[in-house]
């Protein structure tokens, strides 16, 4: 089986869902789900069928850039204890989800904010733009 051998993907920008099975018993390690903008339009991947991701127990790391966690089901994913990178805007969507809050670690990415500050630097969690000020 030729999955067996797939370790990485991230699906294309085109694709608007996952279907039942598509990965099932692959050899699967991480996968990422984009957020795209095509032809001055934003859309996301809506759904993850059921069993999507079944059988792939090495699957430790999700990123789902999507801006609203798309729907999915209790088994689209066999492993809950890896790791869900989603947008920091949207944790508390996606921790509220009944899939994707299931995961054991949620870690949100591309938010933060720096400031520099006379003799220091700021980050600031939450934030979606950095600052950056020089003392004069």
């Amino acid at each position: 089986n030729s999955l067996n051998k797939l370790t990485t993907v991230t699906i294309p920008n085109t694709i608007t869902s996952i279907g039942s099975y598509a990965f099932q018993s692959s050899g699967l390690t991480e996968v990422t789900i984009p957020n795209s903008i095509a032809a001055g339009m934003t859309f996301s991947v809506i759904s993850v069928k059921s069993n999507a991701f079944s059988s792939c127990p090495k699957l430790t790391k999700v990123t789902c850039l999507s801006t609203t966690p798309p729907e999915a089901y209790s088994n689209s994913f066999v492993n809950y204890n890896g790791y869900l990178y989603i947008p920091c805007d949207n944790k508390d969507d996606y921790e509220i989800d009944v899939c994707w809050g299931a995961f054991k670690h949620i870690e949100c990415i591309g938010s933060e904010t720096v400031e520099l500050t006379k003799d220091e630097v700021k980050v600031e969690p939450e934030k979606t733009e950095a600052i950056f000020s020089m003392p004069t």
